[in-house]
């Protein structure tokens, strides 16, 4: 009875290959549409990317990216110089995206691991000058404007201006980089001996307003414009300013006729695995279309010269100056605006509360997110509330509204951070000296 039962149960050769078979199907079926899935939402290829603040203004491009050539792109931002030492030190990074690669190629460890590199966008680096005084001086549809009449002004106080910090910032260096060549005036690669250390602090005598980045310096010229003649930047940066009405006055750009550096965005291939993800990933960066999409979310001049830039970049002629090609004369440059080019500012602070101080720029952690911080450090003519000596430490992108003036919503939380013991000197200033949300932290 048992012995029937059993055979009863069992199922006929075919039916149990059909069901194979149906099985399988079904198998692959699942397969395909886990593929189209993953086509459709992400590629299936990875890239990590050490790369330059200036670049995250292409983050909404990276869905596309993830989906045509099928290449994700998970980014770590890092300053210029940060990233340089992050490449020495061997980090495991399959492309690095900067402004430009010209320091990083001058480094002997950096140059050695980069195995390819193509350019993707341009972005010279300029001065914008409030309209009514590039009108004034004559300025206007000028091409013949030099640096040096530019320093001139500003030696004069005629000219108040923003720049990027050069120690931290690839537009500040660019800048400094580009100026201090003009300067020389010979139209070869700057030496060392050839640095006019007196020309370039005629120069940075007009210079009022610094921070970390070029989007930092862009919000602190805004808050500070009534205050400001002018602000050194990527072009990109300057026409973005003027055409989203965020100032009282739109600037005017000088593209001096020594020349300037270009900021070039080069992809950098470091992991030789990554190359053929990296050449289909150039590829698509290049192809017109997207540097058409490129152009018309940054404002950045495309590589490809088949995109048509119709009236979107002033008429100019841009001369390139020639990059020098030590890094000692980099080095020397960057130790002499630091030691040398600086002063004290003086928007906004009188008679005491002009103080003679060194500081550094510094990225700090605080309840409200990574920002930057400036540390002063007090050397004479101290504001009241602090003593010659002591150390502070505030955020560079406050402002105040009227000379001496208080600045609404901002607590001391928010602005200060503890620094122990630690004494940082050197580099940038801001006209902050005297704002009683300053707070002695250390001696």
């Amino acid at each position: 009875m048992i012995a029937v039962t059993k055979q009863s149960r069992k199922m006929p050769p075919a039916a149990g290959h059909t069901r194979t078979l149906l099985w399988r199907w079904l198998v692959l079926c699942i397969f395909a549409s886990v593929m189209a899935l993953s086509s459709c939402f992400g590629g299936d290829e990875k890239l990590t990317v050490l790369a330059g603040s200036e670049v995250r203004d292409l983050e909404p491009l990276l869905d596309r990216i993830a989906r045509d050539p099928g290449i994700r792109l998970e980014f770590e931002y890092v300053g210029t110089l940060e990233g340089a030492d992050q490449l020495m030190s061997g980090q495991i990074v399959d492309l690095a995206w900067f402004s430009h690669a010209k320091y990083l190629t001058l480094l002997t460890a950096v140059n050695n691991r980069i195995r390819a590199q193509e350019k993707i966008m341009l972005s010279p680096v300029v001065m914008g000058v409030k309209e009514s005084k590039a009108r004034a001086w004559g300025w206007i549809d000028a091409p013949d404007v030099t640096w040096r009449d530019i320093a001139d002004k500003a030696a004069a106080g005629e000219l108040r201006f923003a720049m990027p910090n050069p120690a931290s910032s690839n537009s500040g260096f660019s800048a400094l980089v580009g100026v201090a060549s003009a300067l020389e005036q010979t139209g070869d690669a700057l030496r060392a001996e050839e640095i006019d250390t007196e020309a370039l602090r005629r120069f940075f005598a007009g210079q009022v307003l610094t921070a970390g980045s070029s989007g930092w310096l862009a919000d602190a010229y805004v808050a500070s414009q009534d205050r400001i003649d002018g602000l050194i930047n990527y072009e990109s940066v300057l026409l973005q300013l003027n055409q989203d009405n965020l100032l009282a006055e739109k600037l005017y750009l000088i593209y001096p006729k020594e020349g300037i550096i270009t900021a070039d965005y080069p992809l950098l291939l470091i992991n030789p695995d990554k190359r053929e993800q990296y050449q289909k990933l150039v590829d698509y960066l290049r192809k017109p279309e997207m540097q058409r999409e490129i152009m018309d979310r940054t404002l950045r001049r495309p590589v490809n010269l088949q995109v048509e830039t119709g009236d979107r970049f002033p008429n100019q002629v841009l001369v390139e100056l020639p990059f020098p090609n030590d890094v000692h004369v980099l080095d020397r440059l960057i130790d002499g605006y630091l030691d040398q080019q600086r002063r004290p500012a003086k928007a906004g602070i009188k008679g005491p509360y002009l103080a003679a101080t060194r500081q550094e720029t510094l990225l700090v952690e605080d309840p409200v997110g990574r920002q930057e911080y400036l540390a002063v450090h007090m050397q004479q003519a101290a504001p009241p509330q602090l003593e010659v000596g002591r150390t502070v430490v505030v955020n560079p992108l406050l402002h105040l509204e009227k000379p001496n003036d208080k600045v609404e919503g901002v607590g001391p939380a928010q602005n200060l951070v503890h620094l122990g013991e630690l004494r940082l000197e050197l580099v940038a200033f801001q006209c902050y000296l005297a704002h009683p949300s300053l707070q002695e932290i250390s001696r």
